[in-house]
C-alpha cells in the first residue's frame, strides 16, 4: 500500500512488518514502537519513547523522516536496509535523546531539519557522512552532540552544532578542522587515519 496511519491515543506499538511506502505513527500519551518497516516516508510523534526500525531498500537509496518528536523520551530511527540513506526534511526534537543511524548509508539534514535533544544527540553513518544543514543541539548543561560517520569529517556543517560536549567520529577516514569550535565541557576528535 502507498500509506499507512497508526493513531494510538495512549500508545502504537507494532510487531510485524509494516509494508507501505509513507507511514505516520501518532502514540498520543504513550510511546510508539515500530520493529520492522520498508517505509521510505516515516513521520511519528507521542509523548514517550518513539523507536522505528526501518529495512527500506527502496526509495532511490533515501527513507526521509518528516516532522516528528519525542516530548519526554528518546527518539530513535535505525535504517537497516542495504545502502539506504536517511534524510531529514522537518524537525526532530526528543524531551531525552535523538538517536539517528544508519547502518548502510549516510544522513543528510536538510535547512528545515533542525534537531534537538535534551541529553544526548548521535547521527550515525555507517557508509557514507553526516551532512548537517540546520542547527542541531543538545539542550542540557551536560548535552552532548556526537557525529560518527565513515567518511571523513571536515568543517562544512559544523558550525550547526550547539552543546556543551561535541564528538565527531570517523570510523575510516580522518577528522579535518579548520575553523573554530567552542563546547564549554569537552571536545571529543577521533580519526581512524588521523585527526588535524
Amino acid at each position: 500500500s502507498s500509506s499507512i496511519n497508526l493513531d494510538g491515543s495512549t500508545g502504537v506499538t507494532s510487531t510485524g512488518v509494516l509494508s507501505t511506502a509513507a507511514l505516520t505513527v501518532a502514540g498520543g500519551s504513550g510511546a510508539a514502537s515500530i520493529s520492522s518497516t520498508n517505509a521510505t516516508s516515516l513521520t511519528a510523534n507521542a509523548a514517550g519513547a518513539v523507536t522505528i526500525s526501518d529495512n527500506a531498500t527502496g526509495g532511490a537509496g533515501v527513507v526521509t523522516l518528516n516532522a516528528s518528536s519525542s516530548t519526554a523520551g528518546t527518539l530513535s530511527v535505525t535504517l537497516t536496509g542495504a545502502g539506504e540513506s536517511l534524510t531529514i526534511a522537518a524537525p526532530i526534537s526528543g524531551g531525552n535523546n535523538v538517536l539517528l543511524t544508519a547502518n548502510d548509508g549516510g544522513i543528510t539534514q536538510n535547512a528545515a531539519g533542525t534537531i534537538t535533544g535534551l541529553n544526548n544527540v548521535t547521527l550515525t553513518a555507517g557508509n557514507g557522512a553526516v551532512s548537517l544543514g540546520a542547527a542541531t543541539q543538545a539542550t542540557a548543561a551536560a548535552g552532548k552532540v556526537s557525529v560518527v560517520s565513515s567518511a571523513s569529517i571536515a568543517d562544512a556543517g559544523l558550525a550547526n552544532i550547539t552543546a556543551n560536549n561535541i564528538s565527531l567520529r570517523s570510523t575510516a577516514g580522518n577528522v579535518s578542522l579548520g575553523n573554530n569550535y567552542t563546547a564549554s565541557s569537552s571536545i571529543n576528535l577521533d580519526g581512524s587515519t588521523g585527526v588535524t
